[in-house]
């Protein structure tokens, strides 16, 4: 790309974040893109990357530009995108790459779910979630996981809860008082977990027990007690899977209970969690993520540390362009400055800070104000 073609770029999209977002919503990302304007670290480097295409995904990309990076953006049919922001990016002379799977033109692929693994860029992946870790283990490329950090709870914990009660809210399906089956309670569950009881939902959390320690207010069952599971499916409102595992239900339960529940069905799982087994017309949003429903499913305060770290990351590819295949760790020392970047200006400050004193004291709660599943 051109300098002058890269400006006008940069300034076009700069003027349409800055319409819709305050600068406390996107601290982490403003000093990225000001400190790489001025070191160009990623002057020349073909970047290709797959972050799901909404608005609030374009303050994702400044930084980049302005580092220097050959940017391509990748979208595709398993996740949704804002049609209209891919035609802006065309507009701008951003190259945007449709259903691209393979090749290996790439320097470096900032992918999403591994949906571009069989991609085979020069120095390696920059995998954003979980639901893509099982696939970059078996890599022969390196892969550092932005899923295996603090930050990424920022964005699964608080922003995707916060998308799902905006869904929810935009449905007009009320959670107070409602009898919900959650399965799973990592990043994403626990968070979503958290805010149901917060709304006065009545919780039953499905999890491995013998690898988390049950906390809080919910009803626990073992996910290998089905027969517990089935009762408790059986008189659920709404059942949501928030698992990380693509086709856990199918691969472990029988689709009767779900088919012939008159629960509502949610999946906020990158990838399907029901399976084959069920329709998608069986469920919100055909078993695409609920919150994906919306303008901004998540929103950018929450994703702002998240967007940066995986940008970063790509640095670290750059500076070892030699490391083992596989899955590997981010930087703490990139975390550890995006986190108080957060502490320090971020409009979420405050939720921020909540969250890392729970995240911190979790384990000394252990079993406090457990209800024993019956």
């Amino acid at each position: 790309m051109r300098e002058k073609s890269r400006k006008t770029a940069i300034e076009a999209i700069l003027s349409s974040i800055m319409k819709k977002y305050k600068p406390n919503e996107l601290p982490c990302l403003t000093e990225q893109y000001e400190t790489w304007l001025q070191q160009r670290p990623l002057d020349g480097v073909k970047i290709f990357d797959a972050t799901p295409l909404f608005h609030n995904t374009l303050s994702k990309f400044i930084p980049l530009l302005a580092g220097g990076a050959e940017l391509t953006v990748g979208i595709h049919d398993r996740f949704n995108h804002d049609p209209e922001i891919a035609a802006l990016l065309k507009k701008i002379g951003i190259p945007v790459a449709y259903n691209d799977f393979y090749g290996s033109d790439e320097d470096i692929v900032l992918d999403c779910a591994a949906i571009h693994s069989q991609k085979s860029p020069a120095y390696g992946f920059v995998e954003l979630t979980r639901s893509g870790e099982h696939v970059f283990a078996r890599s022969e490329k390196p892969c550092i996981s932005v899923d295996r950090s603090v930050i990424k709870y920022f964005e699964d914990s608080l922003g995707t809860a916060d998308g799902l009660m905006r869904a929810l809210e935009n449905l007009n399906i009320p959670v107070a008082g409602k009898k919900i089956v959650l399965f799973g309670y990592g990043k994403v569950g626990s968070g979503i977990a958290h805010r149901l009881i917060r709304e006065n939902a009545s919780l039953t959390v499905v999890e491995d027990l013998r690898q988390i320690v049950p906390v809080g207010a919910a009803r626990w069952i073992d996910f290998r007690q089905k027969e517990l599971l089935e009762i408790a499916a059986s008189k659920a409102d709404i059942i949501i899977t928030s698992t990380g595992v693509p086709g856990i239900i199918c691969k472990n339960y029988n689709s009767k209970i779900f088919t012939e529940s008159s629960a509502l069905l949610i999946n906020m799982g990158a990838e399907d969690e029901f399976g084959e087994c069920i329709k998608a017309t069986r469920a919100l949003n055909q078993k695409y993520p609920l919150n994906f429903m919306l303008s901004e499913p998540t929103r950018l305060r929450y994703l702002d540390a998240t967007f940066a770290l995986h940008n970063e990351s790509a640095l670290i590819l750059l500076d070892n362009p030699t490391p083992e295949p596989g899955l590997h760790k981010t930087s703490d020392k990139i975390e550890s400055r995006l986190i108080w970047q957060t502490l320090e200006k971020s409009i979420i400050r405050e939720e921020a800070a909540a969250f890392l004193n729970r995240h911190q004291q979790k384990n000394m709660e252990a079993f406090k104000n457990v209800q024993p599943a019956d």
